[in-house]
């Protein structure tokens, strides 16, 4: 990576596809995810379902998780309110954690919408033990729908347009008879293209990336949710 600059994306993206799958052969923990459109790796723990390694258009590796994407991964994450540490230890550097509050629709098993949102749009606590329970899984059109709108209305603040952010009147509009809907987070990490090259400076040498990749690994798994 030392001698690629921030725009060489595919290579990039390359360099880390190797040091997945060499850590993956090295450590029996750590396995990679099965997907032709993203890189990453099987998260151990069951409120989440992986890590995905990207690249940003600055050449920045994006560290991200969705703890909570589905009913049953809530199930474990609101055995109490879920809280997450506001930076990671990776490597002895501390990096903020970025999170978002992410409510995602599917129908079917199958995503149609989302609403992501931070803090500051809400007006109260919208992701309690009480909300989870009556309000996450399966809801039919009707009374259920109705009252998963009043919750959003006296949650979210009047300047965030929540309707327009996952098509509320859309999905009123359609066929749609019933949906799920999952109480989640969208949880990220940034660590530096500089400091990509710094570790990796030898093409024949992936052992730095590999480290860095196992060290990854282990603060998510067991760093990042306040337990």
């Amino acid at each position: 990576i030392s001698s690629l600059k921030p725009e060489d994306t595919k290579d990039l993206v390359r360099r880390i596809e190797s040091s997945l799958e060499e850590a993956s052969k090295l450590n029996e923990n750590i396995k990679r995810i099965e997907y032709n459109d993203r890189n990453g790796l099987v998260f151990s723990k069951k409120w989440a379902q992986e890590i995905i390694f990207g690249i940003t258009s600055n050449g920045d590796l994006k560290l991200s998780i969705f703890p909570g994407n589905t009913k049953a991964q809530g199930l474990i994450l609101f055995e109490k309110e879920p809280e997450f540490y506001e930076s990671l230890k990776i490597e002895n550097i501390e990096y903020p954690v970025e999170k978002k509050f992410y409510i995602a629709f599917t129908s079917y098993q199958k995503y149609f919408a989302s609403i992501s949102f931070t803090e500051k749009y809400l007006k109260k606590n919208l992701y309690t033990k009480e909300n989870f329970s009556k309000f996450t899984g399966r809801k039919k059109r009707g009374e259920q729908w109705k009252a998963l709108e009043q919750l959003f209305k006296s949650s979210f603040n009047n300047d965030f347009d929540w309707q327009t952010e996952c098509g509320w009147e859309g999905i009123n509009k359609s066929g749609k008879n019933q949906f799920d809907i999952s109480f989640g987070f969208y949880i990220s990490i940034t660590i530096p293209f500089k400091k990509l090259q710094e570790l990796d400076q030898v093409h024949d040498n992936l052992n730095n990336l590999v480290n860095l990749t196992e060290y990854i690994f282990e603060a998510f798994n067991n760093e990042l949710l306040i337990e």
